[in-house]
């Protein structure tokens, strides 16, 4: 959801078999993790609390054209089409690089899940890398699928006053690549974190 994404065609044929290979590859990054090193119900309560906390910041970042125009890359490119053909609405727009953006969301991100982490860290650095790994990769699976999927597609907070029709808002594109390079995100963000705490 929080990604400018690169324009990848997925055809509506292999698109569930694409999800389910990565919803695999997800779990499959859960259960390392999980049975790697401490795993504690500390480490559960934070995903909880990371979870709800991103959940209640998308929540209040929609509502009003205002506020949803600041999401303007997460959208469809037929919801965008329409906004660009809007007047009051294309004066809004403000596109922002996909380097820089990634490059924020490491930075924004890094410092949240530093802070998490730093309060249940470990000695070794392949504990807190795992621990940085259930984090990072739990919002992200939360946010793909809880938010984007069930919620987001969903919810009239996110449709712009003049631009109310349902089907237009139900292409999962952006959010299906948004979680790919999730994985990517929170693997170097788990890495650096990991490597300061060790320091400390």
């Amino acid at each position: 959801m929080y990604y400018n994404v690169i324009d990848v065609k997925i055809h509506s044929n292999v698109k569930s078999k694409i999800l389910l290979q990565l919803f695999i590859i997800e779990y499959i990054l859960w259960l390392v993790a999980a049975n790697y090193g401490s795993f504690n119900k500390m480490l559960i309560i934070e995903l909880i609390i990371l979870c709800l906390l991103f959940f209640l910041i998308c929540y209040k970042s929609t509502g009003s054209d205002d506020k949803n125009i600041k999401s303007y890359a997460s959208y469809p490119d037929k919801v965008q089409k329409k906004i660009k053909e809007d007047s009051c609405l294309q004066s809004q727009i403000k596109e922002t690089s996909p380097i820089i953006s990634f490059i924020s969301n490491i930075l924004v991100f890094g410092v949240i899940l530093f802070v998490f982490e730093f309060f249940i860290k470990s000695s070794s650095f392949k504990d807190n890398f795992m621990h940085l790994m259930i984090l990072g990769e739990g919002v992200n699976a939360f946010d793909f699928v809880v938010i984007d999927l069930l919620w987001w597609r969903n919810t009239p907070r996110i449709r712009f006053k003049n631009i109310q029709d349902k089907a237009l808002y139900q292409d999962s594109k952006k959010h299906f690549i948004s979680f790919m390079k999730g994985i990517v995100l929170f693997i170097i963000i788990a890495l650096l974190d990991a490597i300061l705490l060790s320091l400390l």
